[in-house]
């Protein structure tokens, strides 16, 4: 990060005796956490001054102003080149003091690799509005099991659309300007429990003692409804501003897709996993609330949620110690090219990246298909997601923020499909139960 940062009184008008001082500091997690630098001495050249700062992918800076002085625009040069900054937000504070996170790309080797900040949903803005106007006529195709956003292998955005088979369709191969791509993905199914009994022998999960763990137990490990013998994830500890906890998955695992019977028993392990015996040791909270899933393929579900009571003593925050740990109580956005992790009961630990958001797809469930919108698409080249997953916390690699809720995928499981955290947070009112930012 080899910057100038500029602050400049252009009209040579400030007051005598009025004072403006810039800082910065610089991290390569998308929130400021402590591996973050500390602020820099002050910048008080008024012709401008070197970035002191280390290198790293995000810069942010604070201004402090006396009274009576109004900061118009403050400038970051860098190399090389790129896209302008885009400014997250702007508070100011009662002391004067302006903060503006401002997002930058590292400094890079000559590569014809797309540049980070394309895949921003800034970046992508028009796209995702090209997409909204055609989603509905392209998913019409009964071949089509999903539309997105995204990039093409240059970088440049990109209708995509993923079909169930290579049947031959009327899909064009452009729309408003913007090409439209093509990919056989097959159908997409919600990965719970029931999904384990139907799934071939090489993906089935045995019954074995580590899938129950001593109280409190931890994230991203079998969970279920008492009523089904089933078994899905338990994606996050989340909280209310009571302070109450809140064990996080997916409605299709605790509420049974819409049938669960008011608060049902959610078990650790899920029963898929314990031969369908039911113990009262295992009982960890009881169903709560859930978001109703519209069974229907011009629905606009955009979660499959659900929360079950819990407590402390019964729930803890982190994952096994082959995980990720404890997650970040500070949500991230996706954005296309960002490299993400989950942890689930089936599949353990995977890693992989976002590849297209604002995605339509239409999800298989055994109570009929649902449409969702506003999706994010994440893949990998190995197997990401499987039966059982569902409900795992989507988070950044590194820094562990969450990004969304994982609920489906397709055949291979290279593919998956997860709700924005945002989205399901604000159903139920709560947060993450994890780490703080300071």
């Amino acid at each position: 990060m080899s910057g100038v940062l500029f602050r400049e009184d252009p009209t040579g008008e400030m007051p005598s005796g009025t004072r403006v001082e810039m800082f910065t500091r610089s991290g390569n997690s998308a929130a400021p956490d402590n591996t973050w630098s500390e602020w820099s001495p002050a910048y008080v050249a008024a012709a401008g001054s070197k970035v002191v700062s280390p290198s790293a992918r995000f810069i942010q800076w604070k201004a402090e102003l006396s009274a009576n002085v109004v900061l118009d625009s403050v400038t970051v040069a860098y190399i090389p080149q790129n896209m302008p900054p885009v400014v997250k937000s702007i508070n100011v504070f009662t002391v004067a003091i302006v903060f503006c996170a401002v997002w930058i790309s590292a400094l890079q080797a000559q590569t014809t690799a797309p540049n980070p900040l394309q895949g921003l949903r800034e970046f992508l803005a028009p796209a995702i509005s090209v997409h909204q106007r055609h989603s509905h006529e392209l998913m019409a195709d009964r071949n089509v099991v999903g539309t997105a956003v995204g990039l093409t292998a240059n970088g440049q955005p990109a209708i995509k659309v993923f079909t169930r088979s290579e049947a031959i369709m009327k899909i064009p191969t452009n729309l408003e300007g913007l090409p439209v791509e093509v990919e056989v993905t097959g159908p997409f199914h919600a990965l719970g429990a029931a999904d384990k009994e139907a799934a071939p022998e090489a993906v089935r999960v045995p019954t074995n003692p580590r899938v129950t763990f001593p109280r409190p137990v931890p994230i991203g490990v079998s969970t279920g409804n008492q009523n089904d013998c089933s078994a899905g994830t338990i994606g996050a500890r989340v909280i209310d501003s009571e302070g109450n906890v809140y064990a996080l998955s997916n409605n299709h695992v605790y509420a049974l897709e819409n049938n669960a019977p008011p608060d049902s028993n959610i078990l650790q392990p899920g029963l898929a996993d314990t031969r369908c015996r039911v113990r009262d040791d295992r009982v960890i909270g009881t169903l709560t609330s859930f978001v109703p899933i519209e069974f229907s393929t011009s629905a606009e579900n955009t979660v499959d949620a659900a929360i079950a009571i819990s407590d402390r003593s019964l729930l803890g925050n982190a994952t096994p110690k082959s995980g990720y740990g404890t997650p970040q109580s500070a949500t991230v956005p996706a954005f296309v090219g960002q490299n993400v992790q989950k942890y689930g009961e089936t599949t353990r630990l995977t890693k992989g990246q976002v590849t297209e958001i604002n995605a339509t797809v239409t999800v298989e469930y055994d109570s009929g298909d649902a449409r969702y919108v506003d999706q994010i698409v994440i893949r990998s080249s190995l197997r990401f997601i499987g039966a059982g997953d569902s409900g795992s916390l989507l988070v950044t690699k590194p820094g562990a923020n969450p990004v969304g809720l994982l609920f489906a995928g397709n055949k291979s499981g290279r593919m998956a499909i997860a709700n924005p955290i945002d989205r399901v947070l604000s159903a139920f009112g709560v947060s993450i139960d994890g780490l703080l930012d300071h």
